[in-house]
């Protein structure tokens, strides 16, 4: 997972340190609400970063104002 996968909708993905992956939840208009399609990219940004031998750790957070509202 050298690169970091684009066209996410609801997540951002990114490399902050090479064995770091950061996963920020982006629906700030909905506090982060939970949504299938959020919850969806993040599996997928997080079962791709657990495949890459060069991660070492998986962050996630919420954008703005709200880590994650229900």
């Amino acid at each position: 997972m050298s690169s970091v996968r684009q066209g996410y909708e609801y997540i951002l993905v990114s490399r902050p340190e090479p064995s770091v992956v950061l996963v920020t939840l982006n629906r700030p208009q909905a506090l982060n609400a939970l949504c299938a399609g959020l919850l969806k990219e993040l599996h997928s940004a997080l079962e791709e970063a657990d495949q890459d031998d060069s991660v070492g750790a998986m962050v996630v957070t919420g954008s703005t104002k709200a880590f994650a509202g229900a």
